[in-house]
């Protein structure tokens, strides 16, 4: 039962870890109230992470203190990297929207910020729960 007194379920399909989640809120007499795609974390480490973090960010790598390629990692770091659904005070998405010389990937390695989409379905996997 919903805010409004309405009955739903919250249905959640996925065709494999690589792609995006969609969520479905579906009203007791079968119509779809809402829907939302939201990326995975197999989306984001096979979009962005691979490209343009893993360089650094594995832990053998200069970065190896904020590991990007362990799901469980990410979500248990005392750094608060990813806080399911609040995007704007996890860590990640602190780094990665920042723009000053600490924003991540560092203006002295020599790799671009993110693109605003990178930083949109990063975004969107945290706002949506971090779906693994």
């Amino acid at each position: 039962t919903d805010s409004t007194g309405t009955q739903a379920a919250v249905a959640t399909l996925r065709a494999s870890a690589l792609d995006p989640v969609l969520r479905l809120v579906l009203k007791i007499d079968g119509t779809v109230e809402s829907q939302q795609l939201i990326p995975t974390f197999g989306v984001i480490k096979k979009a962005i992470f691979e490209p343009m973090c893993l360089k650094c960010h594995q832990p053998d790598g200069d970065g190896s203190d904020v590991v990007l390629d362990d799901y469980r990692a990410l979500l248990d770091s005392p750094r608060d990297l990813v806080l399911p659904g609040n995007p704007e005070e996890s860590g990640l998405m602190i780094a990665v929207t920042r723009t000053d010389k600490k924003r991540m990937p560092p203006p002295s390695s020599g790799a671009a910020a993110l693109t605003d989409e990178q930083v949109t379905l990063i975004r969107g996997w945290i706002s949506g729960g971090a779906v693994q």
